[in-house]
């Protein structure tokens, strides 16, 4: 995906797809032309490139946990 199409999503909660089929439910923490970062739910903090995104699906969770 390109990056404009994922700032879309950041500072919200997603389930992200990744070209190597992870995925992650996260929160998208910011979002540049370079790299995507997010943490997941687990707690991880997770550093990708925009063409490594398949998918992008919101979530609406009811805490900010992670």
């Amino acid at each position: 995906m390109d990056y404009k199409s994922i700032s879309q999503y950041e500072h919200k909660n997603v389930k992200i797809t990744l070209s190597n089929n992870f995925w992650y439910r996260a929160k998208i923490l910011c979002v540049s032309e370079t790299t995507i970062e997010f943490i997941s739910e687990d707690g991880k903090n997770v550093s990708v490139s925009p063409e490594a995104v398949i998918m992008i699906i919101p979530l609406e969770v009811t805490s900010n946990d992670y």
